[in-house]
């Protein structure tokens, strides 16, 4: 899944031209901890009418397994993730029906 234009521009412009740094900060410009973007997470989450149990980290764990899914390559998903090990990585590398079928059916 690829971000809808309107999302990417309005990244690109809360972004800038920073190349470093945290994308999303506090009031007073420092970085925000896990719990104050799970609290705006949340926040979020209800403004938008959307209940169930999801976090920041299960973006991150979608995103992962979309990326394995399309390219089936471990090491693409490593180093989006960003991850030193690739043991970390390993738990999103499942093989679905459709990619045995197709392996088996050549």
């Amino acid at each position: 899944m690829y971000l809808r234009l309107e999302l990417a521009k309005r990244l690109a412009t809360w972004v800038g031209k920073r190349h470093r740094g945290p994308v999303f900060v506090g009031r007073d410009g420092e970085t925000l901890t896990p719990r104050h973007a799970q609290r705006r997470f949340e926040d979020w989450l209800a403004k938008a009418g959307i209940r169930g149990r999801y976090s920041p980290h299960s973006l991150r764990h979608t995103f992962a397994l979309g990326l394995y899914e399309r390219t089936g390559d471990v090491f693409v998903v490593q180093a989006a993730l960003g991850h030193r090990a690739i043991a970390s990585t390993l738990v999103y590398a499942r093989a679905s029906a459709e990619r045995v079928r197709a392996a088996v059916v050549r």
